[in-house]
């Protein structure tokens, strides 16, 4: 499956989003985030990064963290919205 991910320049705001999201994973969970980083399978210092809206994951690592986190259908695609990747499957995809 190609990947699509958001036109250049355009990073920063996806950055930001992913990082409210996973936070508010994170909080949901009352977890500290070295312990939310190792039950995702991801390193801590990169859940920081996310966290802060400094950097954002790969498809990958998007698909890892909706594996291993009891989300919705369309909670899983607006994590996957919000790094910057379009959702899974059309009828899956958020309304215009």
């Amino acid at each position: 499956m190609p990947t699509v991910r958001v036109p250049d320049g355009d990073e920063a705001g996806y950055a930001v989003a992913f990082g409210k999201l996973m936070r508010e994973l994170r909080d949901l969970d009352a977890v500290t985030q070295e312990e939310f980083a190792f039950r995702l399978g991801i390193d801590p210092g990169s859940l920081s990064r996310y966290e802060a809206g400094k950097s954002l994951p790969t498809r990958q690592t998007v698909e890892r963290i909706v594996e291993r986190v009891p989300l919705a259908r369309w909670e899983a695609n607006r994590l996957r919205l919000a790094a910057g990747f379009a959702p899974k499957g059309t009828r899956d995809a958020v309304p215009a």
